[in-house]
């Protein structure tokens, strides 16, 4: 690539790589129109309390998590903690189980958490800046026109 840009591009550094590369449409302008898109500090970052107790309460969620409980307890009983059960016999099918048990609980309280949050953000987004961010990804400058980069390049 260093000899494309020596010896067949001198305004490299102003062209869009993917232009360059794959030969697409020029997106020159959409980094820049995505920067003036204020970050709004009432953005959903996480489901509301009520939605994070409603997945919580979930009854399979806490059968897994109890099992998962006792299968601690259990290692106690015996002496280890999670880290220093052995790795082999009794202490290893333990581990095991205990570890099944976590990632399938964390499986079901994951997949209605991140549901929650994508329609929150979805919803957030076609209230507030929809207009706005659909007109630049389709490349559809504003309809007051922005001022071009004063930087030159040589």
């Amino acid at each position: 690539s260093s000899t494309y840009y020596k010896f067949y591009m001198n305004d490299f550094i102003e062209a869009d790589f993917q232009e360059i590369v794959f030969r697409s449409e020029p997106q020159r302008d959409l980094i820049h129109f995505m920067g003036q898109l204020m970050r709004r500090g009432d953005t959903p970052t996480r489901p509301t309390d009520e939605q994070m107790a409603e997945i919580n309460n979930k009854k399979e969620i806490g059968k897994l998590r109890r099992r998962k409980q006792r299968v601690a307890r259990k290692l106690k009983r015996r002496g280890w903690t999670l880290r220093s059960a052995p790795k082999e016999g009794r202490g290893a099918a333990l581990l095991t189980r205990h570890g099944r048990f976590a990632r399938q609980a964390d499986t079901l309280r994951k997949t209605p958490y991140d549901s929650c949050l994508t329609y929150a953000i979805q919803e957030f987004h076609a209230s507030k800046d929809g207009q706005k961010i659909v007109r630049q990804l389709n490349s559809i400058k504003p309809s007051e026109y922005l001022a071009p980069p004063t930087i030159q390049y040589k």
